[in-house]
């Protein structure tokens, strides 16, 4: 299965714990490969997202059980 490769750049990354600062993400073959200021690899597309946050993919587990 083709992946495309994602940059995303001068997000405030939150890692489920702390806010880490401004920071870049760089994803590949379905995967973060590299987190860090200022990257440059080379990607199909990227994304600016100043001012807004990177957070985790989080899973919603509020139930109702009778």
């Amino acid at each position: 299965m083709g992946y495309f490769k994602i940059l995303i750049k001068n997000g405030n990354l939150f890692d489920g714990y702390n806010f880490c600062g401004k920071k870049d993400v760089f994803i590949a073959d379905g995967k973060i490969q590299k987190i860090g200021d200022k990257l440059t690899d080379t990607a199909d597309f990227t994304f600016d997202v100043d001012g807004k946050i990177i957070a985790p993919g989080f899973v919603d587990i509020h139930t109702h059980i009778l």
